[in-house]
């Protein structure tokens, strides 16, 4: 079953210091959703012929963030049993001062004081989304509105909280895309300066350092694409990897991939970008929208059964699966990862020069 909740400013508003006592935590309201969702299954899922007592939780993107949040909430013990995190991570989430910076530059749409207040609480719909969309443009970085460690649902970063062992019995299914931040760069952006805004978690003098790191690694790599590389590893590979390594080393068990199969026309071609991996672990490859950018139908229609049915196993056994598929190992101390494509193959630690320029800096 998929899941409906609140974002944006009406799932991710901390407003507790400037409403009262009474909105104190408001700024995980989009997390509470999700929490209401799997108690409704936990309660009624069985009258589907569902087992409330094998949940799997699973997403993508901000989905996939929204799942490591709610593994690290003690709100949600017990109601799930294992997680599907694709491109994800554990790292993008408020300090509780920064939250409310946030709040304070989206009341300031509204006016100044009391007034502001008021408005805000009498606002319509499409007020607050026009506000909200004034308040990212704002904003000095990527995602002005996401989960905050409030010390009521969240009481640290998902990453602690899963290194510190908080769901080590709950096997991940866990990986990224090659080229994940490619979808988020315009072609006349693709040499332009890293901005604030281009990083989710990072901060932006640290980035001078980092692209010196990056060209003494890689010096016959272009500009695009080192830029190309070091988003992706900021927003989506690193605290991917942190996630593992941090659930892996308190004796949590992760089967971890990488989908490298690149579009093979359009904007994306020669990329494997963020959501690529959609089509073939949902096996709609098919789809007259998606079909053009995969190539020879019949080896990505291969992959794409390979795929779902490698997610399917993992749901209903905890360990993902496929015949057409090496054995698939779990990560452990070699971080053996398993790299998805027409021809899918186990290595350890892929990318282990590029991992090593991040150490202490993410």
């Amino acid at each position: 079953m998929t899941v409906g909740y609140r974002v944006g400013a009406l799932g991710f508003l901390e407003l507790g210091a400037i409403l009262g006592k009474a909105y104190e935590g408001s700024g995980n309201n989009g997390l509470r959703d999700q929490t209401l969702a799997l108690r409704w299954v936990e309660e009624n899922i069985a009258e589907f012929g569902g087992d409330p007592s094998r949940v799997t939780l699973a997403g993508e993107s901000s989905g996939a963030k929204s799942v490591a949040a709610l593994l690290a909430s003690p709100e949600t013990r017990g109601l799930c049993h294992q997680a599907i995190i694709e491109s994800g991570g554990g790292q993008t989430v408020h300090r509780l001062e920064d939250a409310e910076a946030v709040t304070r530059l989206f009341l300031s749409e509204f006016g100044v004081g009391p007034e502001a207040e008021r408005l805000v609480l009498t606002a319509s719909v499409p007020d607050i989304l026009a506000a909200q969309a004034r308040t990212i443009n704002r904003y000095d970085r990527a995602f002005a509105f996401r989960p905050v460690i409030d010390g009521r649902f969240l009481f640290q970063r998902p990453v602690d909280a899963l290194s510190a062992g908080s769901v080590r019995n709950l096997p991940l299914l866990i990986g990224t895309n090659h080229d994940e931040s490619i979808f988020f760069i315009a072609p006349d952006h693709a040499e332009t300066p890293i901005m604030g805004r281009d990083l989710a978690n990072l901060a932006p003098e640290a980035v001078p350092a980092l692209l010196g790191a990056y060209l003494r690694s890689f010096p016959k790599e272009g500009i695009a694409k080192r830029k190309l590389r070091l988003l992706t590893a900021e927003e989506y590979w690193i605290p991917t990897v942190r996630l593992i390594d941090g659930h892996t080393q308190a004796g949590g068990t992760c089967f971890a991939y990488r989908f490298d199969r690149p579009a093979t026309s359009g904007r994306y071609e020669g990329f494997v970008s963020h959501g690529a991996e959609l089509p073939y672990a949902w096996g709609n490859t098919l789809d007259s929208a998606i079909s053009p950018l995969i190539g020879d139908r019949r080896s990505a229609e291969i992959l794409a059964r390979t795929i779902n049915t490698a997610w399917v196993s993992f749901v209903a056994t905890g360990r993902p699966s496929c015949r057409e598929l090496p054995y698939w190992p779990p990560y452990g101390t070699q971080r053996r990862t398993m790299l998805l494509n027409d021809r899918s193959v186990i290595v350890n630690d892929p990318g282990s020069e590029e991992r090593r320029i991040w150490n202490g800096v993410l």
